[in-house]
């Protein structure tokens, strides 16, 4: 099993849910009359424990995604969905070669929360 690391950005928390959906979506299409029930129970596990660790144990009520959640997921999936191809270059590198900081990851954060999607 992976070990979580320690200390994640919030940045690299965004991306490591995505790559869990993205994951999840591939299986769910590579074997649609398979039961992945396993799977999924695995993924939920894993964003019980990513939420305990790094969102302060406010993404999950009773089992389910809170409202919080998704605000705060949509927030990040439109500015990441809505980046130009050069900034993904840019912060791609960035999450890659190690050269995240708390600072960096906070003033995309800013970036992220104040995204409108036709700048």
């Amino acid at each position: 099993m992976t070990k979580i690391p320690e200390e994640m950005y919030e940045v690299e928390l965004y991306f490591l849910i995505e790559e869990c959906g993205a994951f999840m979506w591939r299986i769910s299409h590579d074997m649609p009359d398979q039961d992945i029930t396993d799977v999924r129970k695995q993924q939920v596990k894993t964003l019980h424990i990513l939420d305990n660790v790094y969102g302060e144990g406010k993404f999950f009520k009773e089992e389910k995604l809170t409202g919080e959640y998704w605000g705060w997921y949509d927030k990040w999936n439109g500015w990441h969905n809505g980046m130009s191809v050069k900034r993904w270059r840019e912060i791609d590198y960035m999450l890659t070669a190690g050269k995240m900081s708390e600072e960096i990851s906070n003033d995309l954060r800013d970036e992220a929360f104040n995204f409108r999607g036709d700048e």
